[in-house]
């Protein structure tokens, strides 16, 4: 081979090699943004929340095409998939009602619903909650700006993971994963979806560090607690079992992030209204009348007094709030009883959450649930 020949060959195998290098690098890069991407808390409804509302203060109508670019980023999105298509038409309204001073009648007329309309009716419910939240936040937007920067959501998730790690029985580190976090403006709430959690950006910033820390790791639970229940039996089998995993799941996870009495935790005053909070404490406190009334009404079934199409009439929603209160009643009295370390184990079991209750019931003077109810159960799981 000439000299010129090896010379071109050398360049040859150290461009191929420069190549890689740089194929390499860039898919380092790629997937460390991937990483980054999936870790990042998403501020996309926020951020757009702030630019509508810039306008709204001056009395400008944003145009559709501005209210669906709102609407359309990932937390509005879960908010409406996990609810209702409601979402949209009351965040738009509220926010209004709120922000705009042309639409003064429209905040008054909501203000102004009285109890007992916003208690009967789910839109004016909403709407009262939201356009609360959103004339709280008109108080103080600019803190809520910087706030939105703030350095504690670098630590916020890893934080929530721990505080969940030491809430579980033998954690599976593995299935412990956090889920993206959806940062929005509309109620002071927050939830769990399959699309991951979404979370008022105005409740984080009334609760401390450590309460939000404890709602996230509440949240998680919900996601962690997938991994391992029966899915036939959870999800999807009937109204009736629909109900029976709402009471384990929001009971035992309320243990994570509630007080004593659960409607006076600093998350449930800052995004309920009260007459909300009067029907929360009012249902936890009936949770033994609650809970005949269901053994009542499946035995009733079973004894072909109501057809199968009834049954699951009376389940749909059949508790309140999810199961929230009457879940709670239920995970502290068995807590109380000693036998959280029980509770834990089973935390993805709603038939032996009902067992334990069953059993602890006995002891305490509580409402039992029938034979005929409990052999139901047993053989359905």
């Amino acid at each position: 081979m000439s000299l010129d020949s090896k010379i071109m060959e050398t360049m040859k195998t150290a461009m191929k090699r420069s190549l890689l290098k740089i194929i390499f690098l860039m898919v380092g890069i790629m997937v460390a943004t991937i990483g980054n991407a999936q870790n990042k808390i998403d501020f996309s409804s926020v951020d757009e929340f702030f630019k509508l509302t810039n306008k709204l203060e001056t009395g400008i109508e944003p145009t559709n095409e501005e209210w669906t670019q709102l609407l359309d980023t990932h937390g509005y999105y879960c908010a409406t998939e996990a609810n209702s298509p409601l979402v949209k038409k009351v965040v738009r309204r509220m926010m209004n009602a709120a922000f705009n001073p042309n639409y003064k009648m429209l905040r008054d007329s909501i203000s102004s619903l009285s109890n007992e309309e916003i208690m009967n009716n789910s839109e004016f419910f909403l709407s009262k909650r939201v356009l609360e939240n959103y004339l709280d936040m008109k108080n103080h937007l600019w803190e809520l700006k910087k706030f939105r920067d703030s350095a504690i959501f670098q630590t916020i998730k890893s934080d929530s993971k721990e505080r969940l790690k030491t809430f579980l029985i033998n954690p599976v580190d593995s299935l412990i994963k956090v889920p993206s976090i959806n940062i929005l403006c509309f109620d002071a709430d927050g939830f769990s979806t399959e699309d991951g959690i979404i979370l008022d950006l105005n409740l984080m910033y009334k609760l401390s560090y450590a309460g939000t820390v404890n709602f996230l790791a509440h949240e998680m639970f919900h996601t962690y607690r997938r991994n391992f229940v029966n899915q036939n039996f959870t999800y999807g089998l009937s109204e009736f079992t629909d109900q029976l995993n709402h009471l384990q799941d929001e009971g035992i996870a309320d243990l994570i992030d509630k007080k004593e009495n659960a409607w006076e935790s600093p998350s449930m005053i800052a995004g309920m209204p009260k007459p909300f909070l009067n029907k929360y404490a009012e249902t936890y406190k009936n949770t033994p009348r609650i809970l005949a009334r269901l053994d009542s009404i499946t035995c009733s079934f079973l004894d072909n007094k109501i057809t199968k199409e009834q049954f699951a009439d009376e389940m749909k929603n059949f508790f309140f709030l999810s199961g929230h209160p009457n879940g709670y009643y239920m995970s502290k009295l068995i807590k109380n009883a000693g036998f959280e370390s029980d509770l834990k184990k089973t935390f993805y079991n709603p038939v032996a959450f009902i067992q334990l209750y069953n059993k602890v019931a006995k002891k305490r003077g509580e409402y039992v649930f029938s034979k005929k109810f409990m052999d139901y159960i047993e053989k359905m799981q």
